[in-house]
């Protein structure tokens, strides 16, 4: 983010849409497709999210037959009866989570409940920390298994939201955060990536490349095993997501060895 005026700051502009393009993107991918395939862990050990309460704080989330939306709260200074998505990010985002495969997609954790906190206005505006640290306290009074901040962030995180964040880990609710290491745990490091046809609201397909998706997927794993792992802590919890997901480390060895090899 970019502060623009006092109090307000502005998210950049969706990475995942090119500069010459408007519209919202969803996963209608002129096919089907299940996002389990993007890693090579075998899930069926694992449920598929069932009881399982998954809040994004973002965008917003639209109805969509692949997405099981049941909750949901509006903090952006928009439309206060409605938590629709005017970007379109926080739904794609979330048909990788947990698309439910009823039409196009099928995400990591398909039988979660998904819900919204919305932070952002028609303009892309997101207010400041208080409200994020408003949306987490949400999270914990609701129920939450598992919470992903789909924002963009250049300033530190306040510590008000730091210690939202860790109310609700020392709960055993994992929080995820874009492009951010939380303590330990670096969520950038995993490398999951696919070329895909993005739907847009007009239906004109264009193609996408090269975009990370291993954070959402991250957060689907988290939902799956909270589902088989009631009482399961935040720190085995991501030690079993490291033990799945592929990191950049990894794969440029490997790409190493090939070389070498070769």
């Amino acid at each position: 983010m970019i502060a623009s005026r006092k109090g307000v700051f502005m998210l950049k502009k969706d990475v995942s849409l090119p500069n010459n393009l408007k519209g919202k993107m969803y996963q209608s991918f002129n096919g089907f497709i299940d996002w389990s395939t993007e890693i090579t862990h075998k899930l069926d050990q694992y449920n598929e999210g069932e009881g399982s309460r998954i809040l994004i704080i973002g965008s917003g989330l639209d109805k969509h037959m692949d997405l099981n939306r049941t909750f949901g709260y509006n903090l952006s200074n928009a439309d206060p009866y409605s938590t629709n998505d005017y970007m379109g990010n926080s739904t794609f985002i979330a048909g990788i989570i947990a698309g439910n495969g009823n039409h196009y997609v099928k995400g990591i954790a398909p039988k979660a409940e998904l819900g919204i906190v919305k932070v952002i206005d028609k303009n892309q505006n997101f207010t400041d920390y208080r409200v994020l640290e408003t949306a987490l306290l949400w999270a914990r009074d609701n129920l939450v298994n598992v919470v992903f901040i789909d924002l963009d962030f250049n300033n530190p995180i306040t510590l008000p939201v730091k210690n939202a964040i860790e109310t609700l880990e020392n709960d055993g609710v994992p929080v995820f955060i874009k492009n951010r290491k939380n303590k330990e745990f670096d969520f950038t490091k995993y490398e999951v990536k696919k070329l895909h046809e993005s739907c847009w609201l007009d239906n004109w397909y264009k193609s996408i490349e090269d975009i990370n998706f291993s954070i959402p997927i991250a957060v689907g794993l988290a939902s799956l095993i909270r589902s088989k792992f009631k009482n399961i802590s935040t720190d085995d919890i991501y030690n079993k997501i490291d033990s799945i997901l592929i990191s950049k480390k990894s794969t440029s060895n490997r790409a190493k060895k090939t070389q070498e090899v070769q």
